[in-house]
């Protein structure tokens, strides 16, 4: 996908929704191709309240791994004493050499590639008589996994949204690195309905299992947060009376209810009930 135009400013960011991939990678870009169209979609993540390019997130998994082996002379010692190269999947990886960009794999590496560049950066050059894998528990290189090196930034990681089984130790890279990724997608083709309303926020359907969150403080916010289509509509169906469900709400672009919500009565602070979309305009429940 040819992402070179795309601009971060122009796209609504959805958090939440992406973590590990692994070597579903290519199923998971093509569901997205398919779910939002192959033009209309960019991975990128979230840190400290702003949007940054996957290029600059390479830059801080690097700058942890720099922390890490300037701040451990004795793994520092033993890499370098030791590996002759460094590799993630397989032998191949060495090929990228210190290019984040070059993935010849399914599932992309980074570790390797990090680890190349900090010890160019640290002015170390390997020495050692074989390749090291720096991968799971059982490889000689363990140490040095993004699930196991603390990220230096730990204020910045999002703990919540990760609904996955997590192989990281929390505080790692790994930890801020998946929990940060995020979607920008062009609003004018993110079709959603309005489906609850609550005293604080929007809550869109996309389809029965996806459901987007979206603070509303007086106009509608282009951060948004995906969740489970079943638990969103357990917010009304648990009883808790500040949420409605809205039926026969329209189907239109993001950019479109960015408009729409301006017209609503908000915020919204009455008891449960459903009504008809209509409704909104005026009193949403006597």
């Amino acid at each position: 996908m040819d992402t070179s135009n795309l601009k971060l400013e122009n796209h609504l960011v959805i958090l939440n929704q992406l973590s590990y991939a692994g070597f579903k990678r290519p199923q998971i870009e093509r569901n997205l191709d398919k779910t939002f169209g192959k033009d209309n979609w960019q991975e990128a993540h979230f840190i400290d309240g702003d949007v940054i390019t996957k290029q600059k997130a390479y830059e801080l998994y690097e700058d942890a791994y720099y922390e890490f082996l300037n701040s451990r002379p004795d793994v520092l010692e033993w890499l370098v004493h030791t590996a002759s190269e460094v590799y993630d999947i397989q032998l191949s990886n060495i090929d990228s050499g210190c290019n984040y960009n070059k993935q010849e794999c399914d599932a992309v590496h980074l570790q390797d590639i990090a680890v190349r560049n900090v010890l160019k950066r640290l002015d170390k050059n390997f020495k050692g008589d074989h390749p090291v894998q720096i991968r799971g528990h059982k490889t000689e290189g363990y140490v040095l996994n993004p699930g196991q090196v603390p990220f230096h930034k730990p204020n910045n990681i999002l703990h919540a949204g990760q609904n996955q089984k997590k192989w990281w130790r929390k505080g790692s890279v790994e930890e801020w690195y998946q929990s940060s990724k995020t979607l920008l997608i062009n609003p004018d083709y993110f079709n959603v309905r309005l489906a609850i309303l609550g005293p604080d926020a929007f809550f869109f359907e996309f389809d029965k299992h996806n459901y987007y969150s979206a603070e509303h403080n007086g106009k509608l916010p282009f951060i948004i947060k995906h969740m489970k289509g079943k638990k969103a509509r357990s917010l009304y169906s648990k009883g808790d009376r500040s949420f409605v469900e809205i039926r026969d709400s329209p189907k239109m672009s993001y950019s479109a209810w960015h408009e729409k919500t301006k017209e609503l009565n908000l915020p919204y602070t009455g008891e449960q009930c459903r009504v008809e979309f209509g409704e909104l305009e005026n009193e949403l429940c006597s």
